[in-house]
């Protein structure tokens, strides 16, 4: 079995352990005194019942503590969170009446189903549940309990996660030991979470997007986060913009606890929530955003809701909110009687008189009553905002985008009783926008933002300052000699770890000192510069758009970070990876070429590599580098653990390649695309070399680039290309020598990809003519065994405006159609619904029944065994087949040529 990566193992299960004495029922607090199974039954037996879950790739792993494999206790699991475990849950906690969203195994009977793992350990035993018909739905959240002698444990939340790339499979090909190898121009594989991602992190040695189980996907409205808040007890509030959290509806604003389930806390918010802010001494929750109403009643862009039951409080303020849809609350904070608010608004409503008072987007509020206090800070500039407030002793510290006197995007005003005062200050400025700040234990200010420099000293979009009380009552800040890495684009949010040695970062960037860290980073931070210039953290969650919020939980090692992001966690994968054929799990082989590929082929065990790469970063494993420029070899090693190893003298010292089609014969592998060699800077298009290395035969022969290459028998040309060059289509002999083979049946527009099948050429693409014959997108041409060439009369199905992307040879003749098309029409003139993929008889050419739905464009198609069965794999830039998740890469049983063919996903 080749060697399977398992990143989330070990390091992200969710302690749910219930102690001895302490059962309760899971979810919901009905008693079912006459055990009819309506509700959680009655204690029968005093035993010890806990639970853990762990999210894996296309699984869950549940373990059971103090139990082992004959344990007759009962795995029980809903994708409904409030669901009642009892005996007939199945039926009341199915959330579509299907009951295909629950489930039970007993622990006993789990090992004798194929389709379970069970793990007996030490502490307990762990059943793994898998994502398939018989179990899970892929990608989808799910509560679990563990129930025996009637008690049911606490409930824990986990998702069987899918990967999805960043980028489009754009190549595939099956190589030995039933490895699937993926290549394309992706640069990583995520989990797909709306705008809300958790990841465990021990602020140290930490791994790369370790999801916590924290994974609830985030769905509606703009699927964006924008306020994180931990709760102090292991779970979080959110706000944003979003209807659904984990499949719960939720109106912008959420409670999730540290089980990862989404609480009874539910405030209705008709607007984005940009704020949340805890007031522990009152047991409320401040909302800042853009909304009119929440719970329905009027509320201006702050409310107050009460902490446990999320009802709406009386507090309120008057005047926010009337000067337009540019109107919101950004930052909100709380010091001794006062309730600091910032934003972006102009004029307010005095109780008093009710006349508009000037607030330029900062303003005070009494903490108690709501009212307006007098104090008008007079933030100056255009359009003044504050995106972050923080108090010091008896200082609030402002930053944003303004102006004040000699101050800018970073203020300081003294607190008062009758509100603040402008602050004596003595501030390095920031040159541009500051984004976010905090205060830590040990009188250091840090900040977050868009600038370049802090004062006279160069800082990246982060910097920090000791802060000191001057003879006058105001403020100074001194520089920490501390210099962050350099950041390339703007911090957003920040956050500080329990023990105060690890910045948590959320923005728009996607390196930190050269070093990719997509969105999300975690830096060494040190009022005294002892990082040792070893200053950037591995901790990496991904996400593939900004991160507006990163929180740290003081009480458990654990980083959530919200924004507009879909995708998040995962590992990197950049442009090539490689998969176990039979269950789609992802291998620990990362060669990570630099730039996309666009190319696989194999012959035996020597992998065959094309694209547009100068370089494969960690080519060895080890992080050794080695340059191949558009074309490398790799070994395949069968020793236990399938590997593939560079081949160190297989370099063909191409200049610049752009490598977009490979073929290989017994001996020899033929190269198409654009390339130059040889140091003569003369562009080739077609080239030819030994399997084993040595210099390549090229050729400029096409006069253009060329997509696809395949291998006839018996004829005069030895290798066949397509693609768009002024021919669209001709044939090479082993020299490199143009043969006359197509030079009447040649198309009329640019041909994607080639398949040669007995004696016909099948090819696929844009064109509408193949010589005088109307062939739209799809057509074939015959060989006979003088060597002519004919357009064939039987294959005349047309793709109308579609685009055939790639073809493949299946068994019992059949030939596998793909690319971007939803219809396709046949001889007869008959329109036959296809979407992205048909299937076609090898010797007539006629249309079968076969007809998966692939929800968009698919671009590659191979065909192999995997699991004793033929296979059809397909990557492109698809999000489903038949409705199931199966992003960018996909399988599907190759049985469309058999009597009753049926759609069967492999996984």
């Amino acid at each position: 079995m080749p060697d399977m990566i398992d990143p989330l193992r070990n390091t992200t299960r969710l302690a749910a352990l219930i102690l001895a004495g302490t059962l309760v029922a899971a979810c919901g607090s009905s008693d079912d005194d006459d055990d009819n199974g309506n509700g959680a039954p009655s204690p029968t037996e005093p035993d010890t019942l806990g639970i853990e879950a762990t999210s894996q790739q296309r699984a869950v792993d549940i373990f059971v503590p103090d139990a082992d494999k004959d344990s007759n206790a009962t795995i029980l699991w809903s994708q409904d969170p409030d669901c009642e475990w009892g005996a007939n849950f199945r039926s009341v906690c199915s959330k579509d009446g299907t009951r295909d969203d629950t489930g039970s195994v007993r622990i006993d009977e789990a090992e004798a189903d194929e389709s379970f793992r069970v793990d007996e350990e030490d502490a307990g035993v762990t059943v793994t549940i898998p994502a398939g018909d018989e179990a899970l739905a892929p990608d989808q959240p799910y509560f679990f309990a563990v129930e025996n002698g009637g008690q049911a444990s606490e409930t824990v939340a986990a998702r069987p996660f899918v990967y999805h790339f960043t980028g489009i499979v754009r190549a595939t090909t099956l190589a030995e030991d039933e490895v699937l190898v993926a290549g394309g121009d992706f640069t990583a594989l995520r989990l797909r979470t709306g705008g809300l991602f958790g990841s465990f992190t021990d602020a140290h040695d930490t791994e790369q997007g370790t999801p916590s189980n924290q994974i609830p996907r985030v769905t509606g409205r703009d699927a964006t986060v924008y306020a994180i808040e931990p709760d102090g007890e292991g779970g979080w509030y959110i706000g944003g913009s979003f209807a659904e959290i984990g499949g719960v509806a939720r109106n912008n604003a959420a409670h999730l606890d540290r089980n990862g389930t989404v609480t009874d806390w539910s405030p209705v918010v008709d607007g984005v929530v940009y704020e949340i802010t805890l007031d522990d001494n009152d047991d409320r929750v401040f909302l800042g955003g853009d909304f009119d109403q929440v719970n329905h009643e009027e509320r201006d862009l702050i409310a107050a809701i009460d902490r446990t039951e999320g009802s709406l409080l009386d507090w309120q303020v008057a005047g926010l909110g009337g000067n337009g849809q540019d109107d919101h609350v950004r930052a909100i904070t709380l010091h001794k009687e006062s309730v600091y608010v910032g934003g972006t608004f102009q004029d307010l409503i005095d109780d008093d008189d009710d006349d508009a008072v000037e607030r330029d987007s900062l303003a005070a509020f009494h903490r108690e009553s709501g009212r307006l206090r007098g104090w008008n800070p007079r933030l100056d500039g255009d359009d003044p905002k504050v995106y972050g407030l923080a108090t010091w002793n008896d200082t609030l510290i402002v930053v944003g985008s303004f102006e004040r006197n000699d101050q800018k995007n970073l203020a300081a005003y003294q607190t008062r009783e009758d509100g603040p005062g402008l602050a004596g200050l003595e501030f390095p400025q920031p040159d541009g926008l500051v984004y976010d700040l905090l205060v830590t234990d040990d009188d250091t200010l840090v900040i977050g933002g868009a600038f370049e420099n802090y004062g006279d000293d160069e800082r990246s979009r982060v910097a920090a300052s000791a802060l000191t009380d001057d003879d006058n009552g105001g403020l100074e800040a001194e520089t920490l000699e501390w210099k962050p890495p350099t950041i390339e684009d703007s911090v957003f949010s920040i956050d500080l770890s329990g023990d105060g040695s690890t910045l948590f970062l959320g923005g728009d960037f996607t390196t930190v000192d050269g070093e990719r860290r997509d969105r999300a980073a975690a830096i060494c931070f040190s009022a005294n510069d002892s990082c040792n210039d070893e200053t950037l953290r591995d901790w990496d969650p991904g996400a593939d758009r900004p991160v507006h919020a990163v929180a740290h939980s003081l009480d458990r090692e654990e980083v959530m970070i919200g924004g507009s992001f879909r995708l998040a966690g995962g590992v990197d994968r950049q442009h090539l990876a490689a998969f176990d054929g039979g269950t789609g799990t992802l291998m620990d082989w990362d060669p990570a070429p630099d730039r996309p590929v666009l190319s696989l082929d194999r012959q035996g065990s020597k992998l065959f590599v094309g694209g547009v790469f100068e370089t494969f970063e960690n080519a060895d494993g080890e992080g050794e580098t080695a340059d191949r420029s558009g074309i490398a070899r790799f070994d395949q090693e069968n020793n236990g653990e399938s590997s593939f190893t560079i081949h160190e003298d297989f370099d063909l010292g191409l200049d610049y390649a752009e490598i977009t089609a490979l073929a290989t014969t017994t001996d020899a592998v033929y190269f198409g695309g654009s390339f130059t060699s040889n140091g003569n800077g003369d562009t080739q298009y077609l080239g030819r070399f030994d399997s084993g290395g040595g210099e390549p035969d090229t050729t400029d022969a096409t006069g253009g680039k060329i997509y696809a290459l395949t291998v006839p028998n018996d004829i005069a040309s030895e290798i066949i290309a397509g693609g768009n060059f002024p021919d669209y289509l001709a044939g090479f002999d082993d020299g490199l020598d143009q043969t006359d083979d197509f030079d009447d049946t040649k198309p009329d527009d640019m041909v994607n990809t080639l398949l040669w099948v007995d004696d016909k050429l099948l090819l696929g693409g844009y064109f509408r003519n193949l010589g005088e014959h109307k062939r739209e997108g799809f057509g074939a041409i015959t060989v006979d065994d003088d060597g002519k060439a004919d357009v064939s009369e039987e294959w005349q199905t047309t793709f109308g405006v579609g685009d055939v992307k790639a073809l493949a040879y299946g068994v019992d003749d059949d030939i596998y159609v793909a690319g971007r098309f939803q219809n396709v029409t046949d001889p007869e003139g008959t329109t036959r619904s296809r979407h992205n993929l048909a299937a076609f008889n090898a010797d007539d050419g006629s249309l079968l029944g076969w007809s998966p739905t692939i929800s968009d464009q698919v671009d590659t198609l191979t065909v192999g065994a995997a699991n004793s069965e033929r296979v059809l794999y397909f990557g492109g830039s698809f999000e489903s087949v038949e409705d199931e998740l199966q992003p960018s890469l996909g399988a599907i049983r190759a049985n469309a040529g058999q009597p009753q063919p049926r759609i069967e996903l492999v996984w």
